[in-house]
């Protein structure tokens, strides 16, 4: 059993290791300002897989993944997940096999070095205060991207939550489904047992992913609806991991 006093210095270094690491693609990023979107985007992905892969190596925080074959690979689509921790923002696009973007705060663009590189990426930042004239403008962002085969990131909590809780679903990112036709692929995960919100170590161990299958939009009449059927596939999974009942791990 590694003693608290490890996991306090490795959480200490790892998080001066992204630090100095985002400041250093924080200045490298100003140099591709101009470059075309798709070179762009991988550039710009390079740190979060830094990042992703520091939190392994520093503080023996790996993953496994179930579900990897329900991802669609001739599709865009929605990918709805549980939000516990920074780590499931990094993992998303640093191993999903699609390009991804985030649906986020606007309010991120003013953090320093990190929100920077965040607006450089042809995502979908979001006003949470215009209420319904955000959801216009998230299902028009969207609807221009359907052609790119990617995947869109949600996470209709909200806001983060401890490892043992999930939130109850915005209306929102079904409203955005039904309106653009989007098939929604539910993640759940259990990264907050882990990295915690509540404080600031991160602890070893293994982050169980779990990848459903596609909930087909067209089985659903109302937001609502699909609303509800989203949210009990990530929570009922969700407590499976929690629990220590995943199968097929």
């Amino acid at each position: 059993m590694i003693k608290i006093g490890t996991i306090y210095i490795r959480s200490i270094i790892y998080r001066l290791f992204i630090s100095i690491s985002m400041i250093l693609c924080s200045f490298m990023y100003i140099l591709i300002i101009f470059v075309s979107a798709k070179y762009k985007y991988k550039i710009l992905s390079l740190w979060p897989k830094i990042a992703l892969y520091g939190a392994k190596f520093i503080c023996g925080l790996s993953w496994t993944t179930k579900g990897i074959e329900n991802i669609p690979s001739d599709e865009s689509f929605i990918i709805l997940s549980n939000h516990q921790s920074t780590w499931e923002t990094l993992f998303f696009i640093s191993v999903l096999p699609k390009n991804v973007c985030y649906v986020y705060k606007r309010e991120l663009h003013w953090i320093p070095f990190f929100g920077w590189g965040l607006a450089l990426l042809d995502m979908i930042p979001i006003n949470r205060s215009k209420g319904s004239t955000a959801i216009k403008q998230m299902i028009t962002k969207w609807q221009n991207k359907l052609n790119e085969s990617c995947c869109l990131i949600i996470f209709p909590e909200g806001s983060r939550n401890l490892s043992n809780k999930i939130g109850q679903f915005k209306l929102g990112s079904a409203i955005l489904a039904l309106e653009t036709k989007s098939n929604i692929l539910p993640v759940a995960h259990n990264s907050g047992k882990f990295w915690r919100i509540d404080s600031m170590l991160i602890y070893p161990g293994n982050i169980i992913v779990s990848i459903g299958p596609i909930i087909q939009v067209k089985k659903y009449t109302t937001a609502d609806e699909l609303n509800k059927a989203s949210y009990k596939w990530v929570k009922n999974e969700m407590l499976k991991i929690e629990d220590g009942n995943c199968k097929n791990i």
